[in-house]
């Protein structure tokens, strides 16, 4: 589960304060060991703290579930499934290539995600990266997706309205 929000930084003051905000509605950690219940309010807490555009949630093992869940608690909840069609490592792809390309960052302490992207080996590894899977959707919807505005055009548009505020005055 994560929080996608395409207005990062809007109004939040300082950069380092808008890069914080915006690494925490990137990559929210909302991995816990709580009951269904306990976990969609933790998320939908979190949704609301933080302004959210919308809770999207992967629904290959819960399906229906997931969703029936946050819309128990809150039906007017904005919320998107997402289904895997493609594996791990073809989804993650793309994504490793934003890194390569430096277009990603982290912000804070993300310890347990970092060790699962460091870590994780295909191979041999007995559990999936519920982490580092979560990340991949948030920067695929973030940064990848069709009509949708990376962090860095997004930034890159508000300095130039900046520029022209200044100028017009």
């Amino acid at each position: 589960v994560y929080l996608q929000d395409r207005k990062l930084g809007t109004g939040r003051g300082s950069s380092k304060k808008a890069a914080e905000e915006a690494a925490a509605h990137a990559a929210l950690e909302l991995l816990r060991k709580e009951s269904p219940a306990g976990w969609a309010k933790v998320a939908l807490q979190a949704y609301r703290d933080h302004k959210a555009d919308r809770i999207v949630a992967e629904t290959n093992q819960g399906g229906d579930m997931v969703e029936t869940i946050f819309r128990s608690i809150n039906a007017t909840v904005s919320y998107q499934g997402v289904h895997a069609s493609r594996g791990k490592y073809s989804r993650a792809e793309p994504v490793a290539a934003l890194y390569e390309q430096g277009r990603v960052s982290h912000v804070g302490s993300l310890a347990a995600l970092e060790d699962q992207m460091t870590d994780y080996d295909p191979q041999v590894a007995s559990r999936s990266p519920d982490r580092m899977d979560a990340l991949v959707w948030a920067l695929t919807a973030l940064m990848l997706e069709q009509g949708t505005t990376g962090l860095l055009d997004y930034y890159a548009q508000l300095n130039e309205e900046m520029k022209a505020l200044r100028e017009n005055g």
